[in-house]
């Protein structure tokens, strides 16, 4: 749905593949994933526990090799995973392809993106009340995470049917 509304769920599933990656690597011989232990060294006051920062010295590669091949790693496992949906997953019936007839034109602004954003004056409604208001943050349907509304416009029936048809089918 939204990072205001899911954002602390959302980032403690992260923070915890975060953590259970880092503890696979931590078991792993050779390597090592730093973390809270580094607090207190010269000019470090925290960690960033979403980010892993993998020390590779036990093992006959550099950082730079070693990020390369992982590199060349990630885009085979993609490739092959999208070569396995193309395989097992193929659509012939195109009746419930999701073929989205964007809104026509562009939506009504009544107040500048910056006055909109900063107000004081808000309230917080749900997509289906939100008909009539104007927004202070943007809609941005992932994917492709373009935003199609932002502060300052007012949301329209037609894009908020836009809106319930994208969420349905799993956006």
């Amino acid at each position: 749905m939204q990072m205001a509304t899911e954002g602390r769920a959302r980032l403690a599933i992260t923070l915890a593949l975060a953590q259970k990656v880092s503890d696979t690597i931590r078991k792993t011989e050779g390597l090592w994933c730093y973390g809270d232990e580094l607090i207190g060294a010269t000019g470090i006051f925290a960690i960033d526990p979403s980010k892993l920062i993998i020390r590779v010295n036990d093992i006959d590669l550099s950082g730079f090799k070693a990020s390369k091949i992982l590199r060349k790693y990630t885009t085979d496992l993609l490739t092959d995973a999208l070569h396995h949906l193309s395989k097992h997953h193929r659509q012939t019936d195109y009746t419930d392809f999701m073929l989205v007839k964007l809104p026509n034109g562009l939506p009504r602004s009544v107040i500048n993106v910056r006055d909109a954003y900063f107000t004081t004056k808000t309230r917080r409604v749900s997509l289906d009340e939100g008909v009539g208001h104007v927004l202070v943050q943007s809609i941005i349907p992932y994917p492709p995470g373009i935003p199609r509304l932002v502060p300052g416009e007012i949301m329209e029936q037609h894009y908020l049917d836009f809106l319930r048809y994208f969420l349905d089918k799993g956006g």
